[in-house]
């Protein structure tokens, strides 16, 4: 045992061994509170009401791990893009929702996987769980690399994994294969790679359409890259044109069976949502209701918004801009009844949030109090999204 400790020492670098215990810990942990919360309150819910859960595998373990859009995906993947294919999925299926509602990238690599492994499920979950196991590698590294701290990059680390709904990145859903990708494309940027930092941008539009927009971000990293001098832009830079190419191919696709370049993006429309002005979105939805479900994730965003603002110096303008569409973006589409996005799923992929926690790693008693407060909320909304309730969704 000694030995295999030592060769794994020796063998497997410092922020690798990291990552890997921070996924283990919190992925016992989470494991734990999930099976223990369905365990307890699925007998008190009428079952009938039930709507937002269903049973994907017969093992527990395994199966709280997806609610909500997870159905969704896992149909992708079995089916693709056959249109005339019933969901066997969500019970809350309203009419004209569609597959086509649905990025590729996610459910083909599910699909890939699944196959080897001989179950489309545990398939969704390698892929996630790979794919957040980079992520904290990409992030470390990211950010040791721009900041010159270890320091702050162990912080950054940490707190990927204890955010409050960073359970969501084991689940069967896109965020931790986008989250991986985008910090890998800034990564590669962060080295002046400027053909990888492309590749992963197309893959990163082909997981969602807000990936498109990651070229703004990065353009600016392109020029902070040349020192803002028109003069030292090189060819190269059209290397970041790919980052869109992927949200391009999918509308293709999307016309080549529905003859509508953007369905993915009209069939919303028949989950309830609608365009608003997403700054004036916020205060209308507290002036509508108290309820629990709609003030925490107004307060949510509210404190990443304010937080990315306040300290914009701390991660400069690129990392501030992405922040910002990250969630404005998704604010502008709203559901017609009483609740927002899942803003707090999509705070996920704000990984400057991560970078910006980290650097509380000088104020040790800080540091200690937010990590203690953030693991605890992520194991309080474990139990509601492991349940189907609409705390999280």
């Amino acid at each position: 045992m000694n030995k295999a400790l030592a060769y794994f020492r020796a063998k497997v670098p410092a922020d690798v061994r990291l990552v890997l215990l921070l996924f283990v810990v919190t992925r016992a942990a989470l494991t734990a509170i999930g099976v223990m919360s369905r365990i307890i309150l699925a007998p008190l819910q009428k079952r009938e009401a039930w709507v937002y859960l269903w049973q994907y595998h017969k093992q527990l373990w395994l199966d709280i791990w997806s609610v909500w859009d997870s159905g969704w995906y896992l149909h992708v993947a079995e089916h693709w893009y056959d249109l005339s294919a019933s969901p066997t999925l969500p019970r809350m299926l309203e009419k004209g929702q569609s597959a086509i509602a649905f990025f590729p990238l996610y459910p083909a690599l599910v699909k890939a996987v699944g196959t080897v492994l001989g179950s489309i499920y545990v398939g969704a979950l390698v892929v996630s769980n790979v794919s957040l196991i980079f992520a904290g590698i990409f992030l470390y590294r990211l950010v040791r690399l721009r900041f010159g701290s270890d320091e702050t990059a162990r912080g950054a680390v940490k707190y990927l994994f204890v955010f409050p709904t960073a359970f969501i990145l084991s689940g069967v859903f896109t965020e931790s294969l986008f989250l991986a990708l985008l910090v890998g494309c800034f990564y590669y940027a962060e080295r002046r790679k400027w053909l990888v930092t492309g590749v992963l941008g197309l893959l990163l539009s082909l997981t969602r359409s807000l990936g498109a927009l990651a070229i703004i971000p990065l353009a600016w990293e392109y020029l902070r890259a040349r020192e803002f001098k028109p003069g030292k832009v090189r060819l190269d830079a059209l290397w970041l044109l790919l980052v869109p190419a992927g949200t391009l191919l999918f509308a293709l696709y999307n016309y080549h069976l529905t003859g509508d370049w953007l369905a993915f993006a009209h069939v919303q429309k028949y989950w309830g949502r609608v365009t608003v002005n997403p700054l004036t979105a916020v205060v209308d939805y507290l002036g509508k209701s108290s309820h629990p479900y709609v003030v925490f994730p107004v307060c949510f965003t509210i404190a990443v918004l304010l937080g990315l603002t306040i300290f914009i110096r701390r991660i400069g303008l690129g990392y501030w801009a992405l922040g910002m569409y990250s969630m404005l973006v998704p604010l502008s589409s709203v559901a017609q009844w009483s609740l927002l996005p899942p803003m707090s799923r999509f705070a996920l992929a704000v990984f400057p949030l991560y970078i910006l926690l980290g650097m509380l790693h000088g104020r040790r008693h800080l540091d200690a109090a937010a990590t203690a407060l953030l693991a605890t909320m992520q194991g309080f909304l474990m139990v509601f999204w492991v349940n189907g309730l609409l705390l999280v969704v």
